[in-house]
């Protein structure tokens, strides 16, 4: 049986306060909502359960793992699980912040480092991706 995610709970992260329950195992998963709502907060909750990491903020070098928890709170977690082992025998990542930072990500350094690279485009370079295609086509741009 090919592992897939299951689902994610986000307890206390970032604009998320609480626990909050996101099932993943389905065929397609469409994450909605108005601005602030917690859309990316739940992607990146993915990446922290696969990785161990938000890897374009520690890239750059950012201490972002003390912002992490809701504003209210100071503490909180992420659990990943699949619905399958995977290399290794894990299935399931967690991260745990406050007043420290613990994580034990789903995937293995290496498979994390692949996910890093090709399987995530975080916002802002998405964001950057599109204006650079926007001002390049004409057609496109108005004015």
């Amino acid at each position: 049986m090919t592992p897939r995610l299951k689902n994610l709970v986000l307890n206390d992260f970032r604009s998320l306060k609480g626990p909050v329950v996101v099932p993943l195992d389905a065929q397609v998963v469409l994450v909605h909502g108005s601005n602030g709502m917690g859309k990316t907060s739940v992607l990146t909750g993915i990446e922290l359960g696969l990785t161990g990491q938000i890897s374009h903020l520690a890239e750059a070098g950012k201490p972002y793992q003390s912002h992490m928890a809701h504003v209210d709170v100071g503490h909180g977690s992420i659990e990943l699980q699949t619905t399958a082992a995977l290399d290794g025998g894990r299935t399931s990542g967690s991260v745990t912040f406050g007043e420290t930072f613990t994580a034990a990500p789903l995937l293995d350094p290496e498979q994390a480092k692949f996910f890093a690279n090709r399987c995530y485009l975080p916002q802002t370079a998405l964001a950057g991706c599109l204006s650079s295609t926007m001002t390049s086509r004409p057609d496109r741009h108005p004015g």
